[in-house]
């Protein structure tokens, strides 16, 4: 079996939301994944949540199918 050398870190310009960053990674997709965890957080909506959803709901705003 032949060993793979690891690939070299590439300098990549990630541009989201008028926001310019920087990474330095293996990979297209891996400079786009760490922008996007340093700028971006998600987490699950619970029922002391639901008033505000309900709220941004009745002033037009869209829930997202993923």
């Amino acid at each position: 079996m032949t060993e793979r050398k690891p690939r070299a870190k590439k300098l990549y310009i990630v541009s989201m939301n008028g926001e310019t960053h920087y990474v330095n990674a293996i990979s297209k997709t891996a400079a786009l994944n760490f922008a996007v965890s340093e700028t971006v957080s998600v987490r699950a909506a619970g029922l002391s949540d639901m008033a505000e959803v309900a709220a941004a709901a009745g002033k037009g705003a869209q829930i997202h199918e993923a």
